[in-house]
């Protein structure tokens, strides 16, 4: 059963819950919000469990974890994500990560998934399915986020730009 468990979520307000929530179960934590922190505090602290967002403000979280998972592989990995792709799943797959859900993640949830009974390596399948609507909405978003305009992310998407600034005008569909 965990009983050290990393924290690594860059919103202060989130990770304070979790903590507070995980704490009232008698279990030890420690939290980081940045890529740069997480390998060490991991030496450090030596957790049984990591749960990490992927979106970190510093760098590449999923890097900075397989990084993780060679120096320990002990180490349980829950990964939360709010852009769930089928690309992000398979590569958590390849890190075995034990479990892997799309936000909102309560503290309640949250406490579940680490207190649950490890997997044998499988990722485990999430319970709330994306509507096609949102998925799309959220991929033309994070598009436009990469390659930084909207003539540029219609050029990728092979999109008229114009269609493509329609869309981003509504607002975004429920999830």
């Amino acid at each position: 059963m965990a009983t050290r468990i990393l924290i690594v979520h860059p919103d202060d307000a989130v990770a304070r819950s979790w903590v507070h929530c995980i704490e009232q179960s008698n279990r030890e934590v420690a939290c980081v919000d940045s890529v740069r922190d997480i390998l060490p505090t991991v030496r450090s602290f030596r957790p049984d469990v990591v749960v990490a967002e992927l979106r970190l403000h510093d760098g590449p979280t999923l890097r900075t974890l397989r990084r993780m998972r060679h120096e320990d592989n002990r180490v349980e990995l829950c990964i939360i994500t709010g852009y769930d792709s089928l690309a992000t799943a398979s590569f958590c797959h390849t890190l075995t990560a034990r479990s892997y859900h799309v936000k909102p993640v309560g503290a309640a949830e949250l406490l579940q998934l680490v207190l649950a009974e490890p997997c044998s390596g499988e990722v485990a399948a999430t319970e709330r399915y994306m509507r096609l609507d949102r998925a799309v909405w959220e991929h033309i978003n994070q598009t436009v986020a990469a390659t930084g305009s909207i003539a540029r992310a219609a050029e990728v998407l092979e999109v008229n730009r114009r269609s493509l600034r329609r869309m981003l005008s509504k607002y975004s569909p429920p999830v």
